[in-house]
């Protein structure tokens, strides 16, 4: 039984998952970046903002930036170099990601984030005019195909994030499951 979810959230994922022009445009240039960087291309999601508090009310720790890069290192021990694309909310918590990532895996950072200085609150999202709000959900729909396009991505199980995009590398671009690596499973 539990196959025919899987099939099944294939099939729909191959089905419903079809960004707009103008999105696979901004992607296509975003890649062009990243690709044009030394490979390995390990993406990582680098959550803050409203998170912790969320994970406090939940009682589970939170994913930091040095259990993304020690998640990453017990994985993938001998990846080294290459070209770390950190997207995020939190421009404090991408600087220490970024300084982790240039000591351990030795490799070139790029970032994209929301803009300096704010960090993804749901309440104050709710409340942005509509257009700051499809703005966001564009850039939103861009960094979900960066990261399930990325050779590996690094995303925490606290974050509705890793499912969304360990889904969209399975079922749209057939990437093996083990170049999905879960930070969170540092924390049990």
């Amino acid at each position: 039984m539990p196959g025919q979810w899987v099939n099944l959230e294939r099939r729909g994922l191959q089905k419903l998952w079809h960004p707009a022009p103008f999105l696979k445009q901004a992607t296509a240039e975003v890649l062009r970046e990243f690709q044009q960087k030394p490979a390995p291309h390990v993406a990582f999601h680098v959550r803050g903002g409203d998170k912790f508090a969320e994970d406090q009310r939940g009682k589970r720790m939170s994913t930091r930036p040095e259990h993304l890069v020690a998640s990453f290192r017990a994985q993938y021990p001998s990846v080294q170099g290459g070209t770390c694309m950190l997207i995020g909310d939190d421009h404090k918590l991408l600087d220490q990601t970024a300084a982790l990532v240039r000591q351990h895996l030795h490799c070139t950072v790029l970032r994209r984030g929301i803009e300096a200085g704010s960090k993804h609150e749901q309440a104050e999202f709710n409340g942005l005019p509509l257009e700051q709000r499809c703005a966001a959900t564009h850039r939103l729909v861009v960094d979900l195909e960066v990261m399930a396009q990325a050779e590996y991505f690094v995303g925490s199980a606290t974050s509705g994030m890793l499912f969304l995009v360990r889904s969209l590398r399975h079922a749209v671009y057939h990437k093996p499951p083990d170049t999905c690596v879960e930070a969170s499973a540092v924390l049990s």
